[in-house]
């Protein structure tokens, strides 16, 4: 009888392992047929402070996945069908983010294969008990950069909100703090967005360990995301507050990062105290001593689940095919013809490049002057072929000698379409640029809109890329200039429409 258990617990050790070494197989052959992706993901990490816990995301998965190795073991995989479907459409989406160069919709694309890979090949069953560790490997996605402008709203006007409380006097310009002994720009850094993610990706994996209710799992989520943001616009009050109370001798250098940093590890302390207070009592293990039957049933039934995995390898390599015939094709982009005269402005030639912006030679450009009623300068920006993403302005910006005051969507004057609206500050040098993007006839403002569009362009058999067009005006007198922005955008516009 003895010898019969230690029979029994050495085939269920063995067994145990199948299911997890199979479901990593899933994972090394999405990320090997979508490798350029992966490799984007891999370089975001790697020079991206906010992003640079993806390193230890994957690690964190095959440890989750090992500790439901005995669940796993006990299912009876099967084929589904409708996991097929969820690979195809996963993959489609991937082949056009991919396309359009839209990285993290082609990025959270290819995440999302791996679990449906997951229920085509080996059932529902088997993707419930490995659900949590698959769906957490979507933090390895770097996303969550649309959220900067509103996150650094909400660090300035908290951080003035409670300068105002504490009696201090302050002038308060959209990003830009000013109090009497110097002024603060709320840049990206100062965001608290590399907080945020971090803190979601360290909350979301205690709560899956600490607590079994999901409504108990979601409102510590949301309450460690809201004291998050709560706690950074709290670190930029303390920081201007020592800038102040020191003459501006703390706290506006290197020691600026050191004490944010500090914050963050004390808010993670208050988090982790808070949800050990509120913890769940620990489960129970699993009985040991049952067989495993996964690999069984996967012997049982070799060619059909042979047959699904084939199928799924057909599809992911359908797509790369395709994405690389179309990397190849691409270079039909949009032609924007730029008048000689129009609506009393005259074009006088080109400019230097602005000083503002930084491209390297990573874009195709143009720059010229028009005078008029208000002289500008109107620079066209489109990637070469193969290039990346034409994105928002303001990450193109030369950080090192300009401050970004404000970034906001407006309307133009006496039209639906909106554009976004940057202000710019050097020294005395301020500008006001009003930029969107341009794609067969139609301006679009908002960069998302602009990837659909270009995606139908895909679907219509002629792979037509967005160019960004940006107008810059000397912004010497803020309200005179934002009124003459918008009737000068929407001149703009209409032209490039006809």
């Amino acid at each position: 009888m003895g010898a019969q258990t230690r029979l029994a617990t050495h085939a269920d050790q063995d067994g145990s392992w199948l299911p997890v070494t199979a479901i990593l197989a899933v994972v090394v052959v999405v990320l090997g047929t979508f490798n350029s992706t992966f490799l984007s993901m891999v370089s975001t990490w790697a020079r991206s402070d906010s992003f640079i816990h993806g390193f230890v995301v994957f690690p964190i998965v095959v440890w989750l996945l090992m500790q439901r190795r005995t669940a796993l073991a006990g299912i009876a995989p099967r084929v589904s069908w409708a996991g097929l479907a969820w690979v195809l459409l996963f993959a489609a989406a991937w082949y056009f983010g991919s396309a359009v160069r839209a990285d993290v919709i082609a990025q959270a694309a290819m995440m999302l294969v791996i679990p449906s890979a997951v229920l085509a090949i080996f059932g529902p069953d088997c993707l419930r008990v490995a659900a949590y560790p698959l769906f957490f490997a979507m933090f390895a996605v770097p996303a969550g950069e649309i959220l900067l402008p509103a996150m650094m709203d909400i660090t300035a006007s908290g951080a003035v909100a409670l300068l105002q409380l504490s009696g201090v006097p302050v002038f308060h310009d959209s990003w830009l703090i000013s109090i009497p002994e110097g002024h603060f720009q709320v840049a990206e850094a100062c965001s608290g967005i590399r907080y945020l993610i971090a803190c979601l990706a360290t909350t979301v994996l205690f709560a899956w360990q600490f607590f079994d209710s999901m409504k108990k799992r979601f409102l510590f989520i949301a309450f460690s995301a809201v004291f998050t943001v709560l706690a950074n616009v709290t670190r930029a009050y303390i920081i201007i507050l020592l800038a102040r109370w020191s003459d501006m001798r703390i706290a506006v250098g290197v020691d600026h990062f050191i004490y944010g940093w500090f914050l963050f590890s004390v808010l993670l302390v208050v988090v982790f105290v808070v949800g050990l207070r509120y913890a769940d009592p620990p489960r129970l293990a699993p009985a040991a001593g049952a067989m495993p039957v996964f690999g069984d049933k996967l012997r049982q039934s070799p060619r059909s689940h042979g047959l699904t995995a084939a199928v799924v390898m057909g599809l992911l390599g359908g797509a790369a095919a395709l994405e690389s015939s179309a990397v190849r094709d691409a270079g039909d982009d949009e032609s924007v013809d730029l008048p000689a005269r129009f609506a009393g402005w005259r074009l006088t030639g080109l400019v230097a490049p602005p000083v503002w912006l930084k491209l390297g030679s990573r874009f195709e450009t143009r720059h010229v002057r028009y005078d008029g009623d208000h002289p500008f300068q109107l620079h066209l920006l489109r990637s070469r072929p193969g290039g990346p993403d034409i994105r928002v302005l303001r990450e193109y910006l030369d950080a090192k000698s300009v401050t970004l005051v404000a970034d906001d969507l407006v309307a133009a004057h006496g039209t639906r379409n909106a554009f976004r609206q940057m202000r710019l500050q050097s020294g005395s040098d301020r500008w006001l640029i009003g930029y969107w993007f341009t794609l067969d006839g139609r301006q679009i403002a908002n960069p998302v809109n602009a990837k659909i569009m270009e995606s139908v362009t895909i679907l219509a058999g002629a792979h037509r890329t967005p160019a960004l067009v940006a107008v810059v005006l000397d912004d010497g007198d803020a309200d005179g200039s934002e009124e003459a922005m918008r009737q000068l955008v929407a001149a703009v516009m209409a032209e490039l429409s006809g």
